[in-house]
């Protein structure tokens, strides 16, 4: 890195991203084979502090960001980045740098001519999410740079877009709904089992928050599928925490004994457009947010009503020979034994209700059962 070097600008930089591989280039050594210790080249160095191929220079550009590491995104611009790239939320570097509060990092962006106004995959722009989550420093950089005014951002957006945003303040819960509140303990919490705890809640959610979700979901660009999958993925990040204050008011003061109170901001909608579809037996992973905190619980929110099939299994144990891997799960219907191959008991069957809420621990093994009512859809996170 050259303090002196001025930056380049997003052109230039660009030109220097596209002369990388689109894909990781590898040659493996053999088994048993260790080369010798080797003093690497600069440019080599280079390419492995700041990736050797385009997918690893973008996520390493958007961790830097993410993390407030300003002489890092120096550093990647210099090599060689595509400043507009996004992850699969639709979230650019500049979006991750307001949505985090690194002011610095977002005038470096700003100086190399990074789109000020980049909406992340749901509507949501850098000054929005930098406004509502109160970093007054990165607000006053976004005006500095250009940043459009929010009113500005407002005309601009489909009236159906804009009933998702933050400025639509949450539902809430009127009394007749709340009293209408309908929880469910699927495995006794005092049991020895993986699952202890599971539940339902249904008419937790208004009609309109459930329309609302609906409206925002197909908007969303559907993510690219890396294997054969069943059902349609699209990825959103509340950054805005309009879905999450929407849960936390719904989960407040059941009459179950539960520890789930809240939901991380990373979500995605699944869709199930043909019957047939189903997820084979499997546990889900955890994820950890910005602050560290890991989480415990999945949820699945239904968005749509399933007469008949579709139901998400909680079983007894996982079949013999599975591993309990979610990424070889999801959607991939090669990846193990799916219900009337295997014999392990069901402890319970959820049928997807519109406005049904199934909270469940990540260890629990379920299934998705062959979808036969089409669409389904829900938002898992």
């Amino acid at each position: 890195f050259d303090k002196g070097c001025p930056l380049p600008c997003a052109s230039s930089s660009l030109a220097l991203f596209a002369q990388l591989p689109r894909l990781l280039q590898q040659d493996r050594p053999k088994k048993g084979d260790k080369p010798p210790f080797q003093a690497l080249p600069l440019w080599e160095l280079q390419h492995q502090m700041t990736g050797s191929f385009q997918g690893g220079r973008s996520e390493a550009l958007h961790s830097a960001a993410a993390t407030g590491r300003a002489v890092r995104v120096r550093v990647l611009v210099q090599a060689g980045v595509d400043l507009e790239a996004v992850n699969d939320y639709g979230q650019s570097a500049m979006f991750l740098a307001a949505l985090h509060g690194h002011a610095k990092v977002v005038h470096t962006l700003a100086q190399c001519g990074a789109n000020v106004n980049a909406s992340s995959a749901g509507g949501c722009s850098p000054l929005l999410t930098a406004t509502v989550n109160a970093h007054t420093e990165v607000v006053e950089a976004l005006r500095e740079a250009g940043a459009k005014p929010l009113d500005y951002v407002e005309s601009k957006l489909d009236s159906s877009i804009l009933s998702h945003l933050p400025w639509w303040q949450p539902s809430k819960l009127s009394e007749v709904i709340s009293t209408k509140r309908v929880t469910s303990i699927l495995i006794d919490s005092s049991c020895g089992h993986v699952g202890a705890g599971s539940f339902t809640l249904d008419n937790g959610f208004d009609d309109e928050f459930i329309e609302r979700l609906m409206t925002m979901w197909a908007t969303l660009p559907i993510a690219p599928p890396s294997k054969p999958s069943c059902s349609d993925r699209s990825y959103f990040c509340d950054s805005e925490g309009w879905i999450r204050r929407n849960f936390s008011a719904a989960l407040k003061d059941l009459n179950i004994a539960t520890s789930v109170s809240e939901a991380l901001p990373h979500m995605r909608f699944l869709h199930y457009g043909k019957p047939g579809g189903y997820l084979v037996p499997h546990t889900d992973l955890s994820r950890t947010d910005k602050d560290g905190r890991m989480s415990t619980h999945t949820f699945l929110l239904y968005l749509q009503d399933c007469s008949s099939g579709g139901e998400t299994a909680l079983l007894e144990r996982l079949p013999k020979g599975v591993k309990g891997m979610e990424s070889r799960a999801e959607g991939d219907t090669d990846a193990g034994k799916c219900r009337g191959d295997h014999e392990v008991p069901v402890l319970s069957a959820v049928l997807p209700k519109k406005g049904r809420l199934l909270v469940f621990p990540h260890m629990c093994p379920h299934e998705g059962l062959p979808v036969v009512d089409v669409p389904k859809v829900l938002l898992r996170g």
